[in-house]
C-alpha cells in the first residue's frame, strides 16, 4: 500500500506588519496585495457593522412589566357607572402604598373624589381609609412622607383652583387641612412640586405663565416660612433625591436643577433629560434616585433611571402606547417598582390597571432584523449570550461566534444578570 505526494501549500508568505499598522483601521477589511508581503486594511463597500450592546459603555435595557390587577379606586357617575381616576397622589410608606384624591375628566361634569386608600403589595390587599378633608386633585409629584405623616398639596380643591396642604397622620388615620400659600396655574397637575426633606417641606407652585411661588413648611410649627427663590424657567416635575430638592425644565434641553437650601438658589446640574418627561409621578421611598418616563404621545415610551452622579440611564424600552402610568413607586429596599395607571375614559385599556416592574432575571439587549446572507459576530468575552428567534432559543455562546445566516429573521439577544457584562459586544456585519 503506497501513499501519494502530499498536496496543499508548502510555503507561506510571512507578513511583516507591526501592530501600529492596525491603528485606526476599525471597520476595514484585511487585504494582501499580490506580490507584496504586507497586510493592508482597506474600506469594503459591502461590509458595515453596528453595535447592539457594549457592556463596557452601555447599560442595557432591562426588566419587564408584570400585570397585577385593577385598582378599586374609582368614582361613580349619576347612573352609578364606575370610572377610574387620574391626578391622584401615591406615596410609599413601609409595607404600604397610599393613594388619595383625583378626578375623572372624561365625565361631564367632571367628577372629583376625596377617597383615600392603601395598598399592601405583599398580599395584594386594598383598604379604604379616612376620606380626605375635601375633594381634590394633585400634581404628579406633589406628595411625600415625613416622620409618620403624609403631606399632599392640592392643585384643585373643592372643585375650584385653590392650594391646600393636606396632612395625614398614619397612627390615627386622621387628616388636617392647612391653607396653602398659592393657587396652581389653571389647576394643572404639573404645576405643583413637593419635596419632603428632613429639615422642611418644600413646595413649588406655578401660579401662571412663567410665574412661580416657592415656600417651605415647618413640620413642627405647621406654618409656611415665606417666599423662597423660584427657578428661571418652567419646571414641572421634581422631588427629593438624597434629601435635596431637584426639578426638571419643561423645555429643551430639559435641564436638571437642584435647590441650594443655604443660598436659596437653583443650581444648574449641567445634565439634560434625553427627552421631555411625560406627565407621570415618581416616589422612591429610599430617595436615592428617580425612575422617569420619557417620550411624547404616540411615540416610543422609554423608562429612565436618574441619579445626580450617573445622570440619565435607559432601563427599558416600553414601545409605543397611547396611555402611560400616573405614578412609578418604589418601596424601601426595593430594586423593582410599581406602576399605577390613571384614567381618561371609562373602560379604556390599561386605565386603572397596576403592574409590577421587575428588573431581575434576564437583561434584554435588544433585537435586530437580519436578511439571508448577513453575518453575525458575537464577542461576549466569557459572558453567556442567549441568541433566539421569536422566543425559540437557537444557541448560547460565551466565546467568539461568527456565522453566515441562511434565513431572514429577527434575532433577540439577552444576558443572564448573574454574570459580569464588562466588555460584552454583539456586532452585526451586513453584506
Amino acid at each position: 500500500m503506497g501513499f501519494g505526494a502530499p498536496g496543499g501549500v508548502k510555503e507561506f508568505l510571512k507578513l511583516e506588519d507591526t501592530p501600529t499598522a492596525y491603528t485606526d483601521k476599525a471597520g476595514n477589511a484585511p487585504l494582501v496585495t499580490v506580490g507584496e508581503d504586507a497586510l493592508e486594511f482597506k474600506p469594503v463597500d459591502h461590509y458595515s457593522f453596528s453595535s447592539i450592546f457594549d457592556g463596557g459603555v452601555d447599560s442595557p435595557a432591562t426588566g419587564y412589566i408584570l400585570p397585577k390587577g385593577v385598582m378599586p379606586y374609582k368614582v361613580w357617575d349619576d347612573t352609578n357607572k364606575q370610572y377610574r381616576l387620574a391626578e391622584f397622589f401615591a406615596v410609599p410608606v413601609g409595607e404600604y402604598i397610599y393613594f388619595g384624591g383625583g378626578e375623572c375628566s372624561g365625565l361631564v361634569p367632571r367628577h372629583f373624589t376625596k377617597q383615600f386608600w392603601r395598598y399592601k403589595p405583599a398580599t395584594g390587599e386594598w383598604t379604604r381609609l379616612a376620606d380626605l378633608p375635601q375633594t381634590a386633585t394633585f400634581g404628579y409629584d406633589s406628595a411625600g412622607y415625613h416622620d409618620g405623616k403624609i403631606y399632599a398639596h392640592t392643585a384643585w380643591y373643592d372643585e375650584g383652583y385653590a392650594g391646600h396642604l393636606f396632612i395625614y397622620t398614619i397612627a390615627t388615620d386622621s387628616w388636617q387641612d392647612i391653607a396653602g400659600f398659592a393657587n396652581a396655574y389653571l389647576g394643572a397637575a404639573t404645576n405643583v412640586v413637593l419635596a419632603a426633606c428632613s429639615d422642611y417641606l418644600y413646595v413649588l407652585v406655578r401660579t401662571g405663565g412663567t410665574a412661580y411661588s416657592h415656600q417651605r413648611f415647618d413640620y413642627t410649627a405647621e406654618t409656611w416660612g415665606g417666599a423662597r427663590a423660584t427657578p428661571a424657567e418652567n419646571c414641572y416635575l421634581g422631588g427629593v433625591i438624597g434629601d435635596e430638592f431637584y426639578i426638571v425644565a419643561d423645555a429643551s434641553p430639559f435641564r436638571v436643577y437642584q435647590h441650594d437650601k443655604v443660598a436659596d438658589s437653583w443650581v444648574d446640574q449641567a445634565q439634560n433629560a434625553p427627552e421631555r418627561l411625560k406627565y407621570a409621578g415618581c416616589n422612591i421611598e429610599d430617595a436615592d434616585e428617580w425612575w422617569r418616563l420619557l417620550g411624547t404621545a404616540g411615540t416610543t415610551h422609554l423608562l429612565y433611571k436618574y441619579t445626580p452622579a450617573g445622570g440619565w440611564v435607559l432601563q427599558k424600552n416600553l414601545g409605543v402606547a397611547p396611555e402611560y402610568w400616573e405614578h412609578f413607586v418604589q418601596m424601601v429596599g426595593e430594586t423593582n417598582g410599581w406602576l399605577f395607571y390613571g384614567a381618561g375614559e371609562a373602560g379604556g385599556a390599561a386605565w386603572g390597571d397596576y403592574s409590577q416592574y421587575i428588573d431581575d432575571g434576564i437583561w434584554d439587549l435588544g433585537s435586530k432584523a437580519f436578511v439571508e446572507g448577513d453575518m453575525v459576530v458575537i464577542t461576549p468575552k466569557g459572558v453567556p449570550v442567549v441568541c433566539s428567534i421569536e422566543g425559540s432559543m437557537r444557541f448560547i455562546t460565551s466565546a467568539h461566534y461568527a456565522s453566515i445566516l441562511t434565513e431572514a429573521a429577527t434575532w433577540d439577544f439577552s444576558l443572564d444578570k448573574t454574570y459580569d457584562y464588562y466588555g460584552v459586544k454583539i456586532w452585526a456585519g451586513v453584506r
